[in-house]
């Protein structure tokens, strides 16, 4: 008891409840002014940071200095009568109800004083920052009218299993368009996300932020195929172009040129160097490539063991397909298989980022001294090229700070690379971080990531 009046006779309760309601105000202060003045996140961790050491030495510097008529003197030194703790003490009591009256105040305002207005501000800025971002990265200084998302083909084949057949087809011709330089695709997910959805042209291109629309369907029947595609204008409706193939398989990669070229001339594009055309390869391995990607897009250990029996199967017909042995590599690992992960990944090694799931791979394998000089060497040389990437390996190795420091750095450079996040299981480990559902709603997939099943 006497301990605890000795605290309260230096005012230590007194400073401490002080010191809480001045710090909780600094950090609400920091909390808006230094996003608005442009300063770094870690600004505000600093600040908090300082605050939490400052406290016990606030309490000490109260119990060991006291104030007299002389000014502030160490307690030891200072006779009690001559302390004026009992004239200061209602002068804290009023500078801490002062500090109340402050922090109510502004509790009231930000939590109960209507603030559509600033909120919708707020909202409003963000919305155009980050659609100022996506857009000068995925266009450049490519007008709107110049950009295009290519929809998921309809599958009119009897057998309901060709569906791979007419989504691979259209995921192939939205990789050619990505080529050229002067037209903005949409991503695949964000496109694909509108498979099976009446909605209106208008609405869609709306959604996108394109002025063109290709669609199509794809009616597959042994080695024969009837491909219908046209070319839609966003605004009006309004066909631009339109064409049916019929073909055999053997023809499948001219029609794939055909299509892109008429896509071109029809939007008038002037293009740096002549258009990129499908690579020739066997009819069987191809359909056998878009089976395993599709699969491999579903997730899943049955859906994993489906994707690896359709890349060996094309990879035992041609041996093409060097952009396969990474993809199989990588579906190895995913299945828990990292030494065969490596073997398939070593037939590729001129891949442009062979090295960074090869660091993976090595992690995997608890080489951790050839992983960490493959790590170093990405950092000094290609890791600012391939931000997603270098965030898989450090999310995979469960260094969850500096894979989101990399995911951050993606979200600046490339944010439309991050529209697959939710299916690459690389990033899996990070979703018991309270920092994943943050950056998931910056990107606008926490409600798809809320509605995902478990596992």
């Amino acid at each position: 008891m006497a301990f605890i009046k000795e605290l309260k006779r230096r005012k230590v309760f007194r400073v401490a409840v002080l010191y809480f309601f001045v710090a909780w105000l600094i950090m609400q202060v920091a909390d808006v002014m230094f996003p608005a003045l442009n300063l770094p996140d870690w600004t505000i961790t600093l600040v908090v940071t300082l605050l939490i050491m400052g406290f016990p030495l606030a309490l000490i510097l109260a119990w060991a200095f006291e104030l007299t008529p002389e000014g502030l003197k160490k307690e030891r030194d200072v006779d009690h009568a001559d302390s004026v703790t009992h004239t200061t003490g209602r002068k804290f009591d009023f500078l801490i109800i002062a500090v109340l009256v402050v922090a109510l105040g502004y509790f009231t305002y930000d939590k109960l004083v209507p603030s559509t207005g600033r909120d919708a501000a707020l909202v409003e800025t963000t919305k155009q920052a980050v659609t100022e971002r996506v857009v000068t990265k995925q266009a450049g200084s490519t007008e709107i009218g110049k950009s295009i998302a290519v929809l998921p083909f309809v599958n009119m084949s009897e057998d309901a299993g060709n569906e791979y057949f007419s989504d691979g087809l259209s995921e192939e011709l939205l990789n050619m368009l990505v080529k050229i330089p002067e037209l903005r695709v949409a991503p695949r997910t964000s496109s694909f996300s509108f498979k099976g959805k009446d909605l209106k042209i208008s609405e869609i291109a709306h959604e996108l932020n394109v002025n063109h629309e290709l669609e199509g369907s794809v009616r597959k029947s042994g080695n024969k195929v009837r491909i219908t595609v046209q070319l839609i204008k966003a605004d009006d409706g309004f066909q631009l172009w339109s064409e049916t193939y019929d073909r055999t398989l053997d023809d499948i990669f001219v029609v794939q040129d055909d299509i892109a070229n008429a896509v071109v001339n029809t939007l008038k594009i002037t293009l740096m160097g002549s258009m990129p055309k499908a690579r020739q390869t066997d009819p069987e391995v191809y359909s056998l490539y878009l089976q395993g990607k599709y699969f491999e897009n579903l997730s899943g250990k049955e859906n994993i063991e489906k994707a690896l029996a359709a890349f060996e199967q094309a990879l035992a017909i041609d041996p093409d397909s060097p952009g396969i042995h990474i993809t199989l590599g990588v579906t190895y690992l995913h299945k828990g298989d990292p030494e065969t992960a490596l073997m398939e990944i070593e037939k590729n090694p001129s891949w442009p980022i062979y090295a960074f799931h090869k660091a993976r791979i090595l992690s995997t394998l608890g080489n951790e001294m050839e992983a960490k000089a493959i790590i170093n060497q990405l950092l000094k040389s290609s890791a600012h090229l391939y931000p997603t990437p270098m965030a898989a390996v450090y999310a995979w190795r469960g260094e969850n700070d500096l894979a989101f420091e990399w995911l951050e750095r993606a979200f600046q450079q490339e944010p439309e690379n991050l529209a697959y996040f939710l299916r690459r299981p690389q990033f899996k480990g990070l979703e018991t971080d309270l920092r994943y559902p943050v950056f998931l709603e910056k990107l606008g997939l926490l409600e798809a990531w809320k509605a995902m099943p478990a596992g």
